[in-house]
């Protein structure tokens, strides 16, 4: 239970991030089944607000396709952030979580074909890069445009299933 009312504060902090400029906060939304309602308390430009947000106490970590930033949450100031160098494979960042000082994002070389998927994690005191997942230690699958006569193509990314 303690998760769920979690969630409504964090949706509190992603809507703040994802805002132009300020604004004035809007009326709060009602549940319609006495559940829970949210109040806006703020907004704040944020560029790199394409994607998702994740959180941790002090901090909001803003997600583009291939950047980072982090910002305060108190006063919204950018203090750190992290752009995929140019050639690397990382091209679409999306959701993500923060636990134990480490930023999880989910990223797919979308809308490449065959699709493939990887967990990217940040440091979040660096933001630097402090791993990723994938590389031999998950199995992979490749789906979405699978073709009989693209099947040796597929196979020679090395993926491990084909669906």
């Amino acid at each position: 239970m303690k998760l769920l009312l979690k969630i409504p504060a964090l949706c509190l902090v992603c809507m703040a991030a994802f805002a132009a400029e300020p604004t004035v906060p809007v009326p709060p939304l009602a549940a319609t089944n006495n559940s829970w309602r949210y109040v806006e308390t703020r907004r704040f430009p944020a560029p790199e607000a394409r994607q998702g947000v994740a959180a941790d106490d002090q901090y909001l970590y803003v997600i583009s396709n291939y950047a980072l930033g982090k910002y305060r949450k108190n006063t919204g100031e950018r203090v750190s952030g992290w752009e995929c160098p140019k050639g690397e494979p990382l091209t679409h960042l999306n959701a993500g979580i923060v636990r134990k000082g480490r930023l999880y994002c989910a990223h797919s070389n979308f809308p490449g074909v065959p699709m493939l998927s990887s967990v990217e994690i940040w440091d979040t005191a660096t933001m630097k890069q402090a791993l990723q997942i994938i590389d031999g230690r998950a199995q992979t699958e490749c789906s979405g445009n699978v073709t009989k006569a693209r099947l040796r193509e597929i196979a020679e990314t090395g993926v491990d299933f084909v669906s």
